[in-house]
């Protein structure tokens, strides 16, 4: 009878943790999704100098009217100059934006201003490489498990190497010596785009670690599946793309979102390629401040924000695989 108690207690206990770990992960969820939809919010909000540089591509009899409803409608994002305040030619003067944050102490709500582009960037330059990154990955991984010593070759070369190198220096590499390569040899007016070559530097080193993942997800998978699939008259095509790499994408659901994560705080090396980033934003501020404090307390909190939000919603997607 003790012995039926104690195992009565011990399950009761487990339920009850369980419970608290199931409050503790959505009063989290909650909390980084409210934080994260804000910041999406405020970065991606058109401000009045994104307006007004969209309607200076207008005809020149529509820009007036358009002037005057973009300068009523959107907010300012202009840096603080007391000296406008004295100019009658100077219509708006000072940052609306920053009345936003008016809770906030100086000078964090003209820094979140100040780094508004470079969290856009910083966003849209993770989303472009990690989804680029997913196909190279997905290549890279089949080549590995293709039979053709070439091609399973070359794979494991590309997968060897790249994992070698900092990525730091892979990026210096896209945007420094690449283009001197192509303006020496096939293209002598080539001049380096900063974002594309930073997008090419992530691809090109995530997607050998995705490759890893892919085929290890993929051999993760019993034989027998593949088997199976040529005996009912399937390709080895179509068997890995219906029967084998979807039971593989459950397998690698969570490494794949850890190198989403992972590729967010690493996209802060860009700001070394002339890529106004978060953290290059951040240095220009401190720079003309000379306030690192302030700087990099509120960079570090954005990443967080940011990378926070990112483990929740793999979380969540690795919650409704196990279900369904």
């Amino acid at each position: 009878m003790t012995e039926h108690r104690e195992i009565e207690a011990f399950v009761v206990a487990h339920i009850q943790a369980q419970k608290k770990e199931e409050q503790r992960w959505r009063l989290t969820f909650w909390l980084t999704s409210i934080a994260a939809f804000l910041l999406f919010l405020f970065t991606f909000y058109p401000s009045e100098e994104n307006v007004l540089n969209l309607i200076s591509r207008l005809p020149k009899e529509d820009q007036a009217a358009w002037r005057e409803w973009a300068i009523r409608t959107f907010p300012s994002e202009m840096t603080p100059d007391p000296d406008c305040a004295n100019d009658p030619n100077v219509s708006r003067c000072g940052a609306e934006m920053e009345k936003i944050f008016f809770f906030l102490p100086h000078p964090y709500p003209e820094m979140l201003v100040f780094m508004r582009g470079g969290i856009r960037v910083t966003i849209l330059v993770t989303i472009a490489a990690y989804l680029l990154t997913l196909v190279v990955g997905l290549f890279g991984g089949l080549g590995r498990l293709a039979k053709s010593r070439i091609i399973n070759g070359i794979s494991t070369l590309y997968v060897e190497i790249v994992r070698g190198i900092p990525l730091l220096v892979q990026l210096i590499w896209w945007y420094f010596a690449f283009p001197a390569i192509l303006q020496q040899t096939v293209w002598p007016d080539y001049q380096a785009d900063p974002i594309a070559m930073s997008i090419l530097g992530l691809v090109f080193c995530y997607g050998a670690y995705m490759s890893e993942i892919y085929r290890a997800g993929i051999q993760s998978i019993p034989k027998g599946q593949m088997e199976a699939a040529l005996s009912l008259g399937m390709s080895r095509v179509q068997a890995l793309r219906f029967v084998i790499i979807p039971q593989a994408l459950r397998v690698i659901l969570p490494p794949m979102g850890n190198e989403f994560i992972a590729l967010l705080k690493d996209s802060s090396l860009v700001s070394a390629v002339a890529v106004v980033d978060l953290t290059r934003r951040g240095r220009e501020y401190m720079s003309a401040h000379f306030n690192p404090i302030e700087v990099w307390i509120l960079v570090a909190l954005l990443y967080l924000i940011m990378t926070i939000f990112s483990a929740r919603i793999v979380s969540l997607i690795e919650r409704k695989t196990k279900t369904s």
